[in-house]
């Protein structure tokens, strides 16, 4: 059974709360606001990025609110911190979105792409003492554009 978006996100907020109230932690509007707005625009952003969306919109947010509360979503698993090409980048973390990244090594242009196969193996593997709760994989190479730059 698939998850709405609406429930994903209602799970989100619970998920955060519950963490937050576990650490002796705020709960704040600004938090919520953070996890709605990423939410809202699935992708891979640096904190940068998310800072200037997130002022696009309107709404006023510290850089250091913005970092302490990407940590928080990483540290509650609601979102993982990926290293692409020694940039970091977030992404939120849904139980209906398996995927996978290819990252040229040159433009750093980021692909996502899922494939069937490789997740039906990952989730029959088992290992002693250890329960995978998420995965990715990262396929680092060149780029159709960029091999006909370079000429490779």
């Amino acid at each position: 059974m698939t998850t709405s978006h609406n429930d994903e996100l209602t799970i989100a907020h619970h998920t955060l709360d519950m963490y937050l109230r576990a650490n002796n932690m705020n709960i704040t509007q600004e938090r919520h606001f953070i996890l709605d707005f990423i939410y809202n625009n699935r992708g891979h952003y640096s904190a940068d990025e998310l800072h200037q969306m997130i002022l696009q919109t309107g709404y006023c947010i510290s850089r250091t609110s913005l970092y302490n509360t990407l940590n928080v979503l990483v540290k509650c698993n609601l979102a993982v911190q990926h290293h692409f090409c020694n940039t970091a980048q977030y992404e939120i973390i849904t139980p209906n979105n398996t995927h996978f990244h290819r990252i040229c090594t040159h433009c750093g242009q980021i692909k996502e792409f899922t494939d069937t196969k490789i997740t039906h193996i990952l989730s029959k593997k088992e290992f002693s003492a250890f329960t995978p709760n998420n995965y990715t994989l990262y396929m680092y190479g060149i780029c159709k554009k960029c091999k006909r730059k370079l000429k490779i």
